[in-house]
């Protein structure tokens, strides 16, 4: 038996060039056919340094009845004059599920930051995209960074509702780790 899961996701960058942009969090509002609202889901606070890209989601399974849109608000806590990690997005490899042309997978991918030491939580997330780079679909993790330089074959699971062109995979330290 399935049940529905839904992730919106918001993809975010620090467009500041010298500040890190700390408690980088998106508040999503699922809106109903009837024009009701659901109660808003926020994503995880992470810190962008300048130029980073990172896709935030919220797990809107039990929040979303049924859902027809979705808006999304970026909130920025403060900004630093300290650099902050900066983890490249990489394109995902995707591994899909039995069956393959719609439902789950895993995307996997090598995501590196030479100034990350090992140890410190980082939000993960994967989103797929379709041929005219509309997001199908996607999936969040949080995990430990293990390494100094790179994290080989970090993967996420994502959902999408058909075959996608191409997957990215996108991490930022979380912002409140203690």
């Amino acid at each position: 038996m399935w049940g529905v899961i839904v992730f919106p996701v918001a993809i975010v960058q620090n467009q500041a060039r010298y500040h890190t942009a700390v408690g980088v969090s998106v508040t999503f509002t699922t809106q109903t056919p009837s024009g009701s609202t659901n109660p808003p889901l926020s994503s995880v606070q992470v810190n962008l340094a300048p130029g980073q890209t990172m896709a935030l989601a919220a797990d809107c399974t039990r929040g979303c009845p049924g859902t027809v849109s979705t808006s999304a608000t970026v909130q920025v806590g403060s900004y630093a004059i300290e650099s902050a990690f900066a983890i490249a997005s990489v394109a995902g490899s995707l591994t899909t599920d039995v069956g393959g042309t719609s439902g789950v997978g895993d995307v996997t991918g090598t995501l590196t930051d030479p100034l990350l030491v090992a140890g410190v939580p980082v939000a993960i997330s994967a989103v797929c995209f379709d041929s005219q780079q509309g997001i199908l679909g996607g999936g969040t993790s949080i995990a430990l960074w293990s390494s100094a330089a790179a994290d080989s074959n970090m993967t996420v699971a994502v959902i999408y509702p058909r075959i996608p062109a191409s997957c990215q995979l996108y991490a930022a330290p979380l912002t409140d780790f203690s």
